[in-house]
């Protein structure tokens, strides 16, 4: 079993991020830090992935050096984030996203991995503001 956080490099991922460690910490459960990186038309370019992967690496070696069991991990996706993310998800005790503001319009545009996220992962979703 496991703390799944799903990361994104805004203030919000690193909320979600300092709440994982804390629920993995109260649980005494390993730590996964999902950033998913969407690729194809509109995704992600060769230089956001690298620099995505170095601050998980970071993150990664700060966590261990202070004594949590992690592992950072990048997915790359052609589909929807939550897809990847929850398939992530499988096996774990929980997950824990960041939130952010939208408009209802925003959300309808742009579609909501936080949305997706509550309704379809396999365990119990922290929300976390920042």
């Amino acid at each position: 079993m496991s703390v799944v956080v799903g990361f994104v490099t805004r203030e919000d991922g690193r909320a979600a991020l300092r709440s994982g460690v804390e629920e993995a910490k109260r649980r005494g459960v390993p730590l996964k830090v999902v950033a998913v990186a969407k690729i194809g038309a509109g995704g992600a370019s060769g230089e956001s992935v690298l620099d995505l992967r170095q601050e998980l690496a970071t993150i990664e070696e700060d966590l261990r050096a202070q004594g949590t069991d992690c592992e950072a991990k990048e997915v790359l996706s052609t589909g929807h984030p939550s897809e990847a993310l929850l398939e992530e998800a499988k096996g774990a005790d929980v997950v824990v996203i960041g939130l952010r503001n939208r408009s209802a319009v925003g959300k309808l545009i742009m579609g909501s991995v936080a949305q997706d996220v509550l309704v379809s992962a396999p365990c119990p979703v922290l929300e976390v503001k920042h």
